[in-house]
């Protein structure tokens, strides 16, 4: 008989036929139907209680966000100092951050090798890649050799950002997940404040602030090499049974200080599952080829790239001329504004919105979240078109920002909690793909507009964000509470 897969799982696509066991106990693990040995250890996975295991994952992915909080935001911080030196224009300086963006969207689709190689494997030669670029950084001698840096850097941190949420979500009880795959986000302004010492300790040398900046990047793939073990549903996937039990048996049921949830298979059940199995196809196919066989995954993947490109168009629209926005409405003579103050103004709300969320997205759900939070950014983007001082404008561009942090934290969480093991790391890096291209085209087109009116992107970043609202009704079903695949 073949197997029933839930939703966003695809590896019944083929048909293939696949042995049942019994559970030994009473209620089913999760109450529906017989479950296969794999799907017994997934379950056991979903409901154990929080232990040390998952407290390490936790904190070393918020060491992830912080160095790359600390990373890029402190680029942008060297901008001035970059043009004394370099002796370039404003829009010579702006490729700097299109490089990135060019780089983000490789990395993007290289980072779908995950599903093939491994989460733990992968990341590894992502982290040494951003160790390396970004301590090289620091002795260019030309701005082209530090574009093309800045392109190979995009590259790296594309599978790092996009494997960290993936991996988290994959080892998290259900009960949990919602908070612990949004709060590690909050290493990202905490790296953005360091950022900010940093800079203002060093500058206007900019090489010594890039050099102290990828210390924490520098440090990260030795971090992983000790802290980051490959996920347990992966391993499920390959057949590596023996791995799984023992994580499940010595390092959640043997170091408990909660009760197991309801319809958690017993350490007897878990005993009695072999150690080892038929290692499904889907972990040694690629992932493109998987999602062209099952079309049922078309309408969510569609759905979740409307919702990052709105998103981005969004966030990049208004993000990359506000200063200039700020200025403009506060009026000739008014001061202008310090890039370390608003970088510090930013992580602050950044950290609170962040925390918000994490606190409360598994009560009131992803998908009234993300609407919430979308027609909250689409009204404070046109509601900053009609701010008449400086004040005003800081005050509703702080309120934006949280509503965008929160977008990002919670969307990139939903993401990967969506779809099956064999195509997750290969669905987000698609969707990230497009959203930088929506990016690249925000920034062009919002550029344009406000040469004609200062008010012209805010119309044009109030309609992104009423188009990723809209997007959330056709997003897949909310996944608070839901076993993954």
């Amino acid at each position: 008989m073949p197997v029933v897969y839930t939703m966003g799982d695809i590896e019944d696509a083929e048909g293939e036929e696949h042995e049942r066991k019994p559970l030994m106990q009473s209620k089913e693990v999760r109450g529906d139907s017989p479950k296969t040995d794999g799907e017994v250890l997934a379950s056991a996975l979903d409901r154990v209680p929080l232990c040390r295991y998952h407290r390490v994952a936790f904190f070393f992915c918020v060491f992830v966000w912080f160095s790359q909080g600390t990373l890029i935001t402190v680029d942008s911080l060297c901008f001035s100092a970059f043009k004394k030196e370099f002796k370039v224009s404003d829009p010579q300086l702006a490729a700097y951050n299109y490089n990135l963006g060019g780089g983000i969207f490789i990395g993007a689709f290289l980072s779908s090798m995950a599903d093939v190689y491994g989460r733990r494997n992968t990341f590894l030669v992502f982290s040494v890649a951003i160790a390396v670029v970004s301590l090289m950084q620091s002795f260019v001698t030309t701005f082209n050799q530090l574009l093309a840096l800045r392109f190979l850097l995009g590259i790296s941190v594309a599978g790092v950002w996009l494997i960290t949420p993936t991996f988290l979500a994959e080892i998290m009880p259900v009960h949990n997940r919602g908070l612990y795959v949004v709060m590690y986000c909050c290493g990202w302004p905490l790296g953005s404040t360091l950022s900010v010492a940093i800079a203002t300790v060093a500058l206007p040398n900019w090489r010594s602030v890039l050099r102290m900046a990828a210390v924490p990047s520098a440090v990260l793939p030795i971090a992983a090499f000790f802290l980051l073990d490959e996920s347990p549903r992966f391993h499920i996937k390959k057949g590596m049974w023996k791995e799984v039990k023992a994580v499940i048996k010595e390092q959640l049921y043997g170091n408990r200080f909660e009760p197991l949830a309801v319809g958690a298979p017993s350490s007897d059940v878990v005993d009695a599952v072999p150690d080892s199995g038929k290692a499904d196809a889907t972990v040694d196919s690629n992932g493109f080829s998987l999602i062209r066989k099952s079309p049922k995954t078309y309408g969510p993947i569609l759905a979740f790239a409307l919702f990052f490109c709105s998103l981005s168009a969004g966030s990049w629209g208004l993000g990359t001329w506000l200063p200039i926005i700020i200025e403009r409405k506060s009026g000739a003579g008014g001061e202008k504004l310090s890039p370390l103050k608003v970088v510090m103004f930013n992580s602050i709300v950044d950290f609170i919105a962040i925390a918000l969320a994490a606190c409360f997205v598994d009560k009131f759900g992803r998908k009234r979240f993300l609407l919430f939070a979308s027609l909250a950014a689409s009204a404070c983007s046109f509601a900053l078109s009609l701010a008449k001082t400086e004040a005003s404008a800081m005050l509703l561009s702080g309120c934006h920002q949280m509503a965008q942090a929160i977008l990002w934290v919670v969307v990139a969480a939903f993401c990967a909690e969506s779809f099956g093991t064999g195509i997750r790391s290969t669905v987000t890096g698609v969707v990230s793909a497009f959203s930088r291209v929506s990016m690249i085209f925000a920034i062009a087109i919002t550029g344009y507009f406000i040469t004609k009116n200062v008010n012209g992107p805010l119309y044009f970043v109030s309609s992104a964000y009423a188009a990723a609202a809209l997007a959330t009704f056709f997003l897949p079903e909310d996944t608070t509470g839901k076993s993954m695949g």
